[in-house]
C-alpha cells in the first residue's frame, strides 16, 4: 500500500473530524518538542522531535488529501510566504 492509499484508508476508517483532530494534537505535540529541545538539547529530545516532526509531515499531507487541497495552490502559498519572509530579511539588513 503507498502513502496516499494509507492516508485514504485512514480517513475512511476514522472520519475527517477525527483526523483533523488527530492533526491538532499532533501539531501541539510538536510544540512540546520543539520547547524541550530548546530547553535540554539532549539526543533524547532531538530524537523526540524528529518523530514528531515526522507526525506533523503525515497529517498535513492526510489534511491535503481530506480537504482536496491541490499542491499547486499549496506551492502558491509557500512561495507568496517565502517572498515576503526574504522581503523581511532584506530590511532588516538594511537597517
Amino acid at each position: 500500500m503507498n502513502e496516499q492509499e494509507l492516508y485514504t484508508k485512514a480517513i475512511n476508517t476514522y472520519g475527517v473530524r477525527e483526523q483533523s483532530a488527530v492533526a491538532m494534537e499532533e501539531c501541539a505535540e510538536l510544540i512540546q518538542a520543539i520547547n524541550k529541545h530548546q530547553r535540554n538539547g539532549s539526543a533524547d529530545t532531538l530524537s523526540n522531535l524528529i518523530e514528531e516532526i515526522a507526525d506533523v509531515l503525515i497529517m498535513i499531507d492526510q489534511l491535503k488529501a481530506m480537504y482536496n487541497l491541490s499542491e499547486e495552490a499549496i506551492n502558491i502559498k509557500k512561495n507568496y510566504k517565502l517572498c515576503r519572509l526574504e522581503q523581511r530579511l532584506g530590511k532588516e539588513t538594511e537597517t
